[in-house]
């Protein structure tokens, strides 16, 4: 499989996440419990796999596009291209930004 330049995949991750590139998607998944979560990037979309009892503090921006979550947030602030929040209860931080692109918090399956 061909990734495209720019575009960052971490898939399958039992740890600590941090992805970040100024020119391209960002795909992340976690399969272990959050030990903290940074995904940045200028110039395309991000996408985070999450386990739904993943805990965390979540804080997402974008100036180019939507936020949507499969997961159940309590938010705490919330408006255009910003949301704060946390999961099951919080803890380790998730930060999620992207100056041109959507971000999508999805639920593993």
């Amino acid at each position: 499989m061909r990734i495209p330049r720019g575009e960052v995949r971490l898939l399958h991750v039992d740890g600590k996440i941090k992805g970040q590139t100024s020119g391209g998607d960002v795909q992340c998944s976690l399969v272990g419990a959050n030990r903290g979560i940074q995904v940045s990037t200028s110039g395309g979309s991000i996408r985070l796999t999450l386990p739904q009892a993943t805990a965390g503090s979540v804080e997402a921006s974008t100036s180019g596009g939507e936020i949507s979550s499969e997961l159940a947030m309590l938010t705490s602030e919330q408006r255009d291209g910003y949301t704060r929040g946390s999961l099951n209860g919080g803890g380790q931080p998730i930060s999620v930004r992207t100056s041109g692109g959507d971000i999508s918090l999805r639920a593993a399956n």
